[in-house]
């Protein structure tokens, strides 16, 4: 009974010890990830890209929850971030639709640089009933740009909210997208701008 007691303390110790070593491992390489060096920042991106799943799910958590940080560190998640491509995009669309506005934008540049695999989710978050939000979906619409076009309908029905923060947030994204319809709707909006600016 003595014998079964200790062992099954060895093995508790045992998995505290593993738990304790992967914790350090995980911190070590997050710290890599948002590190001011290119050439360790882009090792432990291959690390991380190696990872199982939910260990490099959870990495890309903790790079999104830096957005919030002051300083560089926000900038180097970011960096970091792109590289993970379509796994990153379901916690970015959460982090785009954050109350914070670093959260937001840091969000929106990072979904921009994923592009393709972002669209759907992004064109989705563009009927958000928040101004702020639909304007940060539309951000990363523009850093995307030409891939965006599918987005363009949807774009063009937000011109019609009387907003003007809004307006120029989505007449950016439509002039980075640059498809004809894109064009006409953009060169559309600024007559109606002129016109309006004439009376």
């Amino acid at each position: 009974m003595v014998q079964s007691g200790r062992r099954s303390y060895s093995i508790g110790f045992a998995i505290l010890l593993v738990a304790r070593a992967a914790a350090s491992q995980d911190s070590g390489l997050l710290d890599r990830l948002i590190s001011d060096r290119a050439d360790e920042r882009q090792q432990a991106i291959t690390e991380a890209l190696q990872l199982e799943p939910a260990t490099r799910d959870r990495t890309i958590e903790r790079l999104v929850a830096r957005f919030s940080s002051k300083g560089l560190e926000s900038y180097f998640a970011a960096l970091s971030l792109g590289a993970f491509g379509e796994p990153a995009v379901a916690p970015l669309i959460s982090a785009i639709q954050s109350p914070n506005s670093q959260e937001r934008y840091g969000a929106s540049e990072v979904l921009g640089r994923i592009g393709v695999p972002a669209l759907k989710p992004l064109i989705d978050v563009l009927g958000n009933r928040s101004q702020d939000v639909r304007c940060a979906a539309a951000h990363a619409l523009a850093v995307i740009g030409p891939g965006a076009t599918v987005a363009t309908p949807k774009l063009i029905r937000l011109l019609s909210t009387n907003s003007p923060d809004l307006t120029r947030c989505v007449l950016d994204a439509l002039g980075h997208i640059g498809s004809p319809e894109a064009l006409r709707a953009l060169s559309a909006e600024l007559k109606v701008e002129a016109f309006q600016g004439k009376h």
